[in-house]
């Protein structure tokens, strides 16, 4: 669904921070969207429209669900309130594009799927390492046998955030930081790892006290490859901005790369070389192309909300096991 000029009408729900990443971005492509702005204040909707040229603002999530010139929404809301917004929008006939992670349970991911499909609405979840260049050079590699047969990947992933606002909640937020920012390389490591059987998860003790969840995690997942694959996330390094790695090891060698960077490090018992990338490095302006193809010529996206649900059961399954003492869990995308 488009408007008569093949312009679609998208409004990013809920003006925080990452909103304005989407909008910058978004404001750039003029040629292909008609932009707009909600919030819970008309206000703080207004000072987004004026700053990214917005067509117009919206004082609710309803009024903006309901308006003719709008025909899809990106929600950029606390992931506890994602099935209700999928659920209005979908009730409204709009086209949803959904910040991760899906939701904070299987039963509502897959709520919110059986939503848009009864209202025949185009769902796709945002999820922008499904799109990082590196990501995507790294399974073309990996698919041409660069190295060989995959036999383990490991990601780690460290930073020092304080979460703030409703970040703090438990329940807003569905989990400590692996549900967050954490999802991402889960994502990354179910593109390069393919299906998980199972998966096991430890914590360390807390850093911040006052904050519910964990803020650092450490699991390992099995394939049904019978690869492994390994996550370190922790938003509570002290001393350290970001750094965020990975490794990929093969039967013949073995790829390397910064999650932050354009290239990617392959080396083999014969040679190692740099492969160096184009394109936004964080994958976001593709992620955003993706949807946009999806709404006005139904082109298939890599981010589909089956696989937004097989991302988070593995987290959930993730903190199950944390909270078990690191038992194996399999993850249920399923319900």
């Amino acid at each position: 669904m488009a408007n008569k000029t093949n312009k679609v009408g998208l409004c990013i729900v809920g003006c925080g921070g990452f909103a304005k990443v989407h909008a910058s971005l978004l404001q750039q492509k003029s040629e292909r969207v008609d932009l707009y702005f909600a919030s819970r204040t008309h206000e703080k909707a207004v000072q987004y429209a004026k700053t990214y040229g917005g067509a117009d603002a919206f004082g609710s999530y309803q009024a903006a669900a309901e308006d003719p010139r709008v025909d899809s929404l990106l929600f950029c809301t606390p992931h506890s309130l994602h099935r209700e917004n999928a659920e209005m929008a979908a009730s409204c006939g709009k086209n949803i594009l959904m910040e991760k992670p899906i939701a904070t349970t299987v039963d509502d991911a897959i709520a919110m799927q059986k939503a848009a499909e009864r209202a025949g609405v185009k769902f796709m979840v945002s999820e922008n390492f499904r799109y990082m260049p590196v990501v995507r050079a790294c399974a073309d590699m990996l698919n041409q046998g660069a190295i060989g047969t995959l036999r383990s990947l490991h990601f780690q992933a460290f930073g020092y955030h304080l979460p703030q606002e409703w970040r703090r909640s438990l329940k807003m937020r569905g989990g400590g930081s692996l549900i967050d920012g954490g999802i991402h390389y889960v994502a990354a490591l179910r593109v390069l790892g393919g299906m998980t059987d199972w998966v096991s998860a430890a914590t360390p003790p807390k850093l911040f006290p006052e904050i519910a969840g964990a803020e650092e995690i450490s699991l390992i997942a099995g394939f049904s490859s019978g690869a492994i694959g390994t996550i370190t996330y922790s938003e509570a390094t002290v001393g350290e901005r970001r750094r965020q790695m990975a490794w990929v090891l093969g039967t013949e060698g073995h790829i390397t790369f910064d999650f932050n960077k354009l290239e990617l490090s392959v080396a083999t018992s014969e040679n190692r070389r740099t492969v160096s990338l184009e394109g936004e490095g964080n994958g976001v302006s593709q992620e955003q192309d993706a949807f946009l193809d999806l709404v006005t010529e139904q082109r298939p996206v890599l981010s589909t909300p089956q696989e937004g649900t097989g991302d988070l059961a593995l987290v959930l399954a993730a903190y199950e096991s944390a909270k078990s003492g690191g038992q194996p869990i399999h993850p249920t995308p399923n319900g």
